[in-house]
């Protein structure tokens, strides 16, 4: 029995290129992931891309080819700005972007909301991204949570008659730097203006010398 030993298919650069653009052409991005439909061989492509272009080896002529149809160098960024089109798509069928997690096609788009969420908390989302979703009325905030937070810097301003709590103050677990948080965000423009006022009414501080808990722990 003769066995068929089939022949390797080569492709060039402009053929992988041509498929790229029939990628972007039916989603609408040039994200090829491991989970995407696309042709074999053009996420190792994609890749590659990126780690010549990484490494000044990409040519100019394909660079600028490439950034025509919209790729994006940075493979994290690439992915959030397909999340991002998702959302839009979101928005535009059901005229909100409270993506919820009992339709199984939503919990992917719903997970990746709840993250920026998260990052928003630890100071970690870019303010470009954080305008992005703000633009389009996703809400990134804890509501329920935030205000809770203001209780309890409320209690802590009548009992020490000031809002400046320390990282390792004991009354509220975590306060400290949920306060320096806000701080952070106001500097940043990721506060919104009631949010500011309701803040300001506590007497809240928002510059804090950085030795100020350091002497008063010498006090």
């Amino acid at each position: 029995m003769v066995k068929v030993v089939k022949k390797a298919i080569y492709l060039t650069w402009e053929d992988r290129f041509k498929q790229l653009k029939s990628f972007k052409k039916k989603y609408g991005h040039c994200c090829v992931e491991p989970s995407s439909s696309a042709p074999p061989g053009l996420l190792s492509f994609v890749n590659n891309q990126r780690r010549l272009y990484a490494s000044n080896r990409l040519t100019q002529t394909k660079q600028e080819a490439l950034e025509k149809i919209g790729f994006i160098w940075k493979a994290s960024e690439s992915m959030w700005q397909n999340k991002y089109k998702e959302l839009l798509a979101f928005k535009k069928k059901h005229g909100h972007c409270s993506v919820g997690w009992s339709n199984d096609e939503d919990k992917s788009l719903a997970a990746w909301i709840s993250r920026q969420k998260k990052l928003i908390k630890d100071n970690k989302l870019s303010t470009k991204q954080f305008s992005m979703l703000k633009k389009i009325g996703c809400s990134l905030e804890h509501k329920d949570n935030w205000h809770k937070r203001v209780g309890q810097l409320s209690v802590f301003q009548k009992k020490y008659g000031h809002c400046k709590v320390s990282r390792n103050h004991s009354d509220s677990a975590g306060l400290g730097k949920w306060v320096q948080a806000q701080r952070t965000h106001y500097k940043k423009g990721l506060l919104s203006d009631e949010k500011i006022q309701i803040l300001n009414k506590l007497g809240f501080v928002w510059a804090i010398r950085p030795d100020y808990f350091i002497k008063l722990d010498q006090v």
